[in-house]
């Protein structure tokens, strides 16, 4: 039973760190993709960090949690 809690309580943690982590990717994205939208100029890097969020939403099937670009104006960054 004592290996039962300690397993569950550790489960928990995970998971915990795991929510932790994806809200953060979520409000990341978000503030990435505003800000394309807005016609900033960015770095090409966040458009290949864009699209590695979206492959981790969309491998959890979680791809519904955040509205992905379909297309990436990616003539709109700074090299």
């Amino acid at each position: 039973m004592l290996c039962l809690a300690l397993l569950t309580r550790e489960i928990l943690d995970e998971a915990e760190k795991f929510i932790q982590c994806k809200d953060y990717l979520k409000s990341e994205y978000e503030r990435a993709k505003k800000a394309l939208l807005d016609g900033e100029k960015l770095p090409k890097v966040v458009f290949s960090g864009l699209k590695s969020i979206e492959k981790f939403f969309n491998e959890f099937a979680s791809l519904n949690e955040i509205s992905p670009l379909l297309t990436y104006p990616e003539d709109n960054y700074n090299r």
